[in-house]
């Protein structure tokens, strides 16, 4: 998803619904969605060009 359709409604019913998603913003209009990214330690490789992190609780 993009930052068209971020907000928190949506981000709560994928999350309700189990659905696994990513998502593309621009920092500068999520200043503390930056902060909690960059304060991640634990990432995952996906493939040559990509990693990710998940704010999952397991």
């Amino acid at each position: 998803m993009d930052s068209a359709f971020f907000s928190d409604a949506i981000i709560g019913m994928l999350n309700a619904e189990g659905v696994e998603f990513s998502i593309s913003v621009p920092f500068e209009r999520f200043t503390e969605l930056k902060g909690m990214i960059e304060r991640r330690k634990r990432w995952h490789r996906l493939g040559d060009r990509c990693d990710f992190s998940s704010t999952a609780e397991t």
